[in-house]
């Protein structure tokens, strides 16, 4: 059984039309041509049906990064240092058995190719001066998805952005699919240059591939199983292939996947995703550090040491991308531990999308760590409701964590859900006042911290 993807263009681009303290977008008439071996949709009654679907794409960058970030090239095998020579310089003695061999000078990183995508976009942090990374007019528009989205990312006071971005889409089984993903990489951006690659092509290869299993069997696979198998065996096999790549580095992720009217959100290390319904915020992540208890008895478990809530009181998440030194259940040193310390398992929320949802919100700790989920969602709904331009709002709410103390590298993906062309509702002055009431207080709280 075979698939191919469907191409799907758009001869105009709309924009949208602005009322206010709503967003309101319009009708849009799209022409989808689809192979001729494209597996039949799904049931309508399967799925609700969600008509004139697009999705915006005006997606940019504020990057200061002075790395030069380029391909991806596996360290040379001196510069390699394995579990036990890190450990070491932290004063732990571990017996060593060998060393970890890096794999050849020419095993280099290729991005998959976005085959059948109507775009494919990894954002990345470029030179010194702001970059507009999506290089087409605004309004990109998907069939079949009421989305539309915003992208920002801000070095902040860092020196380098090791923060990265993704946002595509494929034609599956004749149903359009987004993926929405952010990395916060650590000790170095390859890793989440890597995810942002090739994260995605992975997640769309499982959801395409064919089975070999009979009818019967196929039929009992609902859509959302479908997904999720997908999306958690994609995660395992890219971790494998950082493994293998001995790529240096590590990241977090969170991804959120859009099919019909169900979003998927998965969740690795401790970023986050906030979902906002009629004003109120959900968290919909839990952040995976050595504090959390489950985390802390698998790492104890994995006889790996927990020192100032952190793994030999080094790294500060239990769950990563990449992290090589960490990933202890396999290589040379696999007998000495019982798994992984750090683990690239995700964490699976599938979410039926209502009416009342509004957005969700995709951020790193840098963005979470001076606004709580309910501060993002007030400020969001405040600009979405003052001009109505998500990609503007992703902006602002960058720089307003920014200039609350943020110390980090900020991003963040704003994902506006407009089913059957319900409006945003209003942010009432009760609320705005609220916000801006919650906004001094952390302002204030960060002066003081910083004296």
């Amino acid at each position: 059984m075979s698939v191919r993807a469907a191409s799907c263009t758009s001869p105009e681009l709309a924009e949208f039309r602005l009322h206010p303290s709503t967003i309101r977008f319009p009708k849009l008439s799209m022409g989808c041509q689809t192979s001729k071996d494209v597996l039949p949709a799904s049931p309508s009654e399967q799925r609700p049906s969600l008509s004139h679907i697009f999705l915006q794409a005006a997606s940019k960058q504020q990057a200061r990064d002075d790395s030069g970030v380029g391909a991806h090239r596996a360290p040379a095998s001196d510069s390699h240092r394995d579990v036990f020579s890190i450990f070491g310089e932290r004063g732990m003695s571990l017996e060593a058995s060998g060393s970890v061999a890096s794999p050849s000078a020419s095993d280099n990183c290729t991005p998959a190719s976005p085959s059948g995508s109507i775009f494919s976009t990894a954002t990345t942090a470029s030179d010194t001066e702001r970059t507009l990374v999506l290089h087409r007019p605004a309004g990109q528009y998907f069939p079949q998805l009421r989305v539309s989205y915003g992208i920002f990312s801000d070095t902040g006071i860092r020196k380098n952005n090791e923060d990265r971005q993704t946002s595509t889409s494929r034609t599956v089984d004749d149903e359009l699919v987004a993926f929405f993903g952010l990395y916060d990489g650590h000790g170095g951006p390859e890793v989440a240059e890597y995810l942002a690659e090739n994260l995605h092509e992975n997640v769309f290869s499982h959801l395409c591939k064919p089975t070999n299993e009979p009818e019967s069997a196929q039929s009992l696979q609902t859509p959302d199983l479908v997904l999720t198998d997908a999306v958690r065996t994609a995660f395992a096999a890219t971790d494998e292939e950082i493994f293998k790549r001995q790529l240096p580095s590590g990241s977090t992720a969170v991804s959120v996947v859009v099919r019909g009217s169900t979003a998927l959100v998965s969740s690795v290390g401790d970023s986050q995703v906030v979902l906002s319904t009629n004003g109120q915020a959900t968290d919909m992540c839990i952040a995976h550090t050595p504090e959390l208890s489950s985390e802390r008895d698998r790492i104890l478990a994995a006889k790996g040491q927990i020192s100032k809530g952190r793994i030999y009181g080094m790294l500060g998440v239990s769950r990563a991308f990449g992290d090589i030194d960490f990933k202890t259940g396999r290589g040379e040193f696999k007998s000495r531990f019982n798994g992984d310390l750090v683990s690239a398992t995700p964490d699976l929320v599938i979410h039926e999308i209502k009416s009342q949802d509004e957005f969700m919100v995709l951020g790193c700790d840098g963005l979470y760590d001076v606004m709580d989920p309910q501060d993002v969602v007030n400020f969001v709904r405040a600009k979405l409701g003052l001009h109505g331009d998500v990609q503007h709002a992703t902006e602002e709410l960058v720089s307003h964590a920014l200039a609350l103390g943020s110390t980090d590298n900020v991003s963040a993906i704003i994902v506006c859900f407009n089913q059957d062309e319900q409006e945003v509702l209003p942010v009432t002055p009760i609320q705005a006042a609220q916000a801006a009431e919650a906004q001094k207080k952390r302002a204030a709280a960060a002066t003081v911290d910083s004296v």
